[in-house]
Formats: C-alpha cells, structure tokens, sequence
C-alpha cells in the first residue's frame, strides 16, 4: 500500500491526470453504500472520485494558523455544527435574532445551506485539482477524512480542529438511510440492513473502518487544539 501512495504522489507533481486514474484503478476495491464501489488509500475506504481530491490536498494544501476544520465522521451532525460554527463566527456581523418572535434578516442560514459556507476540503479540491485551497477567506472548513490523511501543512499551521464523534449505532443508521435514498436517485439496488450491518462492523463504509477514525482522532486530541464534543 505505501508503494502505491508514493507512486501516487510522484504522479501528482507531474500533474499527469490519466495516470493518476490508473494508479487508482489498481486501488483494493470494495462495494460502495452512497456509490457503486469504493477505494482503499493508506488504510482507509473512499469513494473513488474524492481520491484524486486527497492526493491534490496533501500535495498543495496551505495550511494556516486561523483555520478551524470541522472534522466528522459521515453522518455525524456535520449539518448542525457547521450551522453552529458559522453563527458563533458571524454573531457580531449579522442579526441572528431580528425583534421578539422573528427571525433576523441578517441571518445568512435562512436563505443558504451551512454547507455553503463550509466547504469540504477533499469535495472541492476533487474538482479543482490543480489549486484545492478554498480561498484566502476562507477561515472554516470541513473534511471527512481521517486524522492521518489531512495534509501536513494543516497539522504543522497549528490550527483549530474541531472533531464531532456521534454514537456508532447512530451513525449507523443514519448512514443506512441516507445512502438508501441516494442510491434510488441513482438507479441502484437497495441496501439490505443486515448486509451493510456486517460491512460496517467489518471496516467497509466510506471513510472506514469506523473505530479506526475515531481513534485516530481521540490520540491527536492530546497534542494538537482540539474541541473534541460527543
């Protein structure tokens, strides 16, 4: 596996794309939850499209000292903590409120999703390959990857994290669910519970093994600035 990820990367700095889809084409493959297969990379399972977001992060990253990444497992309340996040920044600059039984005009989460305003990293650079930084602005971001393939520059900027762990039966289901409903809006089979159940428990979902990510993330707690909520 570590020669595949070091023939990856010297393929990245030659910015050579259709070789980079052959490296990934002999990735370990496993059946896919939200998508038809995914791919194994430095121990982890991801969907197959997000791969060449992970290479082009860890490779051009700028980290930066006043970043705050909202880091969750899938299907961990990302939703309502970016929501969370992006008020507590913007609490002196917008009216939240608005007068007594009203909601604020100012208020940027009535007419816009929170994750317009927290992009995830490996999405956005999986379709801006040459360039994944976000934007000089861009102070909060989201990621679900695992500790260990965040890129380096993020780790060294001492900056925030803040990592959400939800209870593994939750996040179970609610994985169950949404992949269900995306998989019918794609045209594929559905997901039988007691099928995926085993495949959980085993290690195979996106971002998986479970245990393995949150552990991660539990060791970094003790060196790196941490909010750890659970």
């Amino acid at each position: 596996m570590a020669d595949s990820a070091s023939e990856s990367d010297s393929i990245l700095q030659r910015a050579d794309c259709s070789a980079i889809g052959t490296v990934i084409s002999t990735l370990p493959t496993q059946r896919g939850w939200t998508t038809s297969e995914v791919k194994l990379y430095q121990g982890f399972w991801h969907m197959d499209y997000v791969v060449p977001g992970i290479l082009s992060l860890q490779e051009s990253f700028r980290g930066n000292p006043d970043h705050i990444v909202l880091t969750t497992y899938p299907k961990s309340g990302t939703t309502w903590l970016k929501a969370f996040l992006v008020s507590i920044m913007n609490r002196s600059s917008c009216n939240f409120t608005g007068g007594q039984g009203q909601t604020g005009t100012g208020n940027p989460l009535v007419s816009s999703n929170p994750h317009g305003f927290v992009p995830i990293m490996e999405f956005h650079a999986a379709s801006n390959f040459a360039d994944p930084n976000a934007g000089d602005g861009q102070r909060l971001l989201g990621t679900h990857l695992p500790y260990s393939l965040l890129p380096k520059s993020m780790i060294e900027s001492g900056c925030k994290i803040v990592h959400v762990m939800r209870e593994p039966k939750d996040v179970f289901v609610s994985l169950w669910h949404f992949a269900c409903e995306l998989r019918k809006g794609d045209g594929l089979p559905p997901l039988a519970l007691d099928d995926v159940f085993d495949r959980f428990c085993d290690g195979f979902s996106e971002c998986g093994p479970y245990w393995d990510y949150e552990i991660e993330y539990w060791n970094a707690s003790s060196h790196q600035r941490f909010l750890f909520p659970f």
